[in-house]
Protein backbone atom coordinates (compact mmCIF):
# COMPACT_ATOMS: atom_id res chain seq x y z
CA UNK A 1 0.00 0.00 0.00
CA UNK A 2 1.00 3.28 -1.03
CA UNK A 3 2.16 6.15 1.36
CA UNK A 4 -0.96 8.01 0.21
CA UNK A 5 -3.18 5.77 0.72
CA UNK A 6 -2.41 5.37 4.56
CA UNK A 7 -5.37 6.79 6.56
CA UNK A 8 -3.19 7.10 9.78
CA UNK A 9 -6.00 8.48 11.63
CA UNK A 10 -7.57 5.79 11.89
CA UNK A 11 -4.52 4.10 12.35
CA UNK A 12 -3.99 5.67 15.41
CA UNK A 13 -7.46 5.28 16.98
CA UNK A 14 -7.50 1.83 16.17
CA UNK A 15 -3.83 1.39 17.94
CA UNK A 16 -4.57 4.14 20.61
CA UNK A 17 -2.10 6.30 19.59
CA UNK A 18 -1.67 10.00 20.54
CA UNK A 19 -1.52 12.39 17.78
CA UNK A 20 2.32 13.08 18.40
CA UNK A 21 2.57 9.03 18.03
CA UNK A 22 0.49 8.82 14.72
CA UNK A 23 3.07 11.89 13.26
CA UNK A 24 5.92 9.96 14.08
CA UNK A 25 4.98 6.54 12.68
CA UNK A 26 3.66 8.98 9.77
CA UNK A 27 7.46 10.07 9.25
CA UNK A 28 8.53 6.95 9.69
CA UNK A 29 7.03 5.55 6.55
CA UNK A 30 7.76 8.47 4.67
CA UNK A 31 11.55 7.98 5.85
CA UNK A 32 11.70 4.31 4.67
CA UNK A 33 9.69 5.23 1.71
CA UNK A 34 12.62 7.68 0.62
CA UNK A 35 15.10 4.97 1.60
CA UNK A 36 13.65 2.42 -0.46
CA UNK A 37 13.64 4.79 -3.75
CA UNK A 38 17.28 5.64 -3.19
CA UNK A 39 17.99 2.23 -3.44
CA UNK A 40 15.66 1.77 -6.81
CA UNK A 41 17.43 4.62 -8.39
CA UNK A 42 20.80 3.41 -7.17
CA UNK A 43 20.13 -0.45 -8.90
CA UNK A 44 19.01 1.66 -11.82
CA UNK A 45 21.92 3.97 -12.37
CA UNK A 46 24.19 0.62 -11.91
CA UNK A 47 22.25 -0.86 -14.37
CA UNK A 48 22.19 2.11 -17.10
CA UNK A 49 26.32 2.20 -16.31
CA UNK A 50 26.46 -1.56 -17.09
CA UNK A 51 23.93 -1.18 -20.30
CA UNK A 52 26.10 2.01 -21.74
CA UNK A 53 29.55 0.15 -21.12
CA UNK A 54 28.07 -2.96 -23.15
CA UNK A 55 26.84 -0.55 -25.85
CA UNK A 56 30.05 1.10 -25.98
CA UNK A 57 32.24 -1.76 -26.88
CA UNK A 58 29.71 -3.05 -29.28
CA UNK A 59 29.70 -0.18 -31.18
CA UNK A 60 33.45 -0.13 -31.01
CA UNK A 61 33.65 -3.60 -32.48
CA UNK A 62 31.85 -3.00 -35.09
CA UNK A 63 34.42 0.37 -36.06
CA UNK A 64 37.38 -2.50 -36.19
CA UNK A 65 34.90 -5.23 -38.48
Amino acid sequence: MGLEAKNYESLGEAARLKPLEVELKRLEDLSEAIVQDFAYMRRREEEMRDTNGKEYIFSRSWIVI
